[in-house]
């Protein structure tokens, strides 16, 4: 038997995808999951990218590495870092 970990208990549920999510290219289960939510958690850039002002009404945490200049000055942060943005 594994280690619980501390986010399985203090979740209701947790989903994971391959890749991002795209809001216009979710299974349909994903999406009533995500309606029905009071938080998301989105690792990667591409699902900051992909979800950042999608998610109207909801909490949002936002896990990524900045790659690029454009999402660099937009959160106003250095390229390469490591950051955290809860929403």
């Amino acid at each position: 038997m594994g280690r619980t970990r501390l986010v399985d208990k203090l979740a209701d549920k947790i989903v994971t995808v391959p890749g991002f999510l795209a809001p216009g290219n979710i299974e349909p289960s994903v999406a009533r999951i995500m309606k029905a939510s009071d938080f998301v958690i989105a690792k990667g850039t591409g699902s900051y990218e992909s979800l950042h002002g999608e998610l109207v009404g909801k909490k949002a945490a936002y896990m990524l590495k900045i790659k690029c200049k454009p999402i660099a000055r937009e959160l106003g942060m250095k390229e390469g870092k490591i950051i955290v943005k809860v929403e």
